[in-house]
C-alpha cells in the first residue's frame, strides 16, 4: 500500500467563520482542522453523487430518445 501524501492548504477566514469553526470543533471535541477536513470530504462525496445522478439522467434521456426514434 502506498503511503498517504499530505498536502498543506492555507485558508484565510473572516473572524465570524473562524469563531464558528472553533465552536464546532469544541462541541465535537476535535481540532478545527478536522472540522474543515470533514466538511471538505462531505462536499467532495456530495459532488460525486450529484455527478452520478446527472450521468444517470443523461443515460435515461438517451435511451428514451432511442426508443422514440424506433417507434416513429
Amino acid at each position: 500500500m502506498e503511503p498517504m501524501i499530505m498536502k498543506t492548504l492555507t485558508l484565510s477566514l473572516n473572524d465570524t467563520l473562524a469563531a464558528r469553526l472553533e465552536k464546532q470543533a469544541q462541541q465535537q471535541d476535535i481540532s478545527v482542522e478536522e472540522v474543515i477536513t470533514n466538511v471538505l470530504e462531505t462536499l467532495t462525496e456530495s459532488s460525486l453523487q450529484e455527478s452520478r445522478v446527472e450521468e444517470g439522467i443523461e443515460y435515461v434521456i438517451a435511451k428514451n430518445r432511442e426508443l422514440l426514434q424506433r417507434l416513429a
